[in-house]
């Protein structure tokens, strides 16, 4: 038994030591984006908006889906200070861009008219962040 006994702590602490580990940088407090077909306009909305409060942003975007399919974005320092713009989802594409030697990523909505400018709707985010808020992007133009 007394053999057991140190090899059974050593077990405990290991097993405490990983699960500890594995919550280290996730919060239980259920803010993991599930992305998914089929979610509601509210649900997109509200994704959108959880990842546009990332601390990690320089500026804090919200966004809106209005009527005629416009997408409107409030972005706290993000356009020259505080800023709305509202932009027309038709005719735009969603793409990730990072600059050269960049660890963050900016989500922007470029139009396909020429011409027309391309949106940058969040800057410096990771890129798991900026990848979920393309897919948003691309997903929210199922309600128009």
């Amino acid at each position: 038994m007394t053999t057991r006994r140190p090899f059974a702590l050593a077990a405990a602490a290991a097993a405490w030591l990983t699960l500890s580990a594995c919550s280290d940088g996730y919060s239980g407090k259920g803010d993991t984006l599930h992305l998914e077909y089929g979610m509601s306009q509210q649900a997109t909305l509200e994704a959108m908006n959880q990842i546009g409060r990332g601390k990690y942003l320089e500026a804090h975007a919200r966004f809106a889906l209005l009527d005629g399919c416009m997408l409107e974005v409030h972005a706290q320092g993000q356009f020259d200070g505080k800023d709305s713009r509202a932009i027309l989802l038709p005719g735009t594409e969603a793409a990730l861009e990072r600059p050269p030697g960049g660890e963050t990523y900016s989500v922007k909505l470029n139009s396909a008219t020429p011409g027309s400018p391309d949106h940058t709707v969040l800057r410096s985010a990771p890129w798991a962040e900026a990848t979920q808020m393309k897919w948003l992007l691309d997903y929210v133009r199922r309600f128009c």
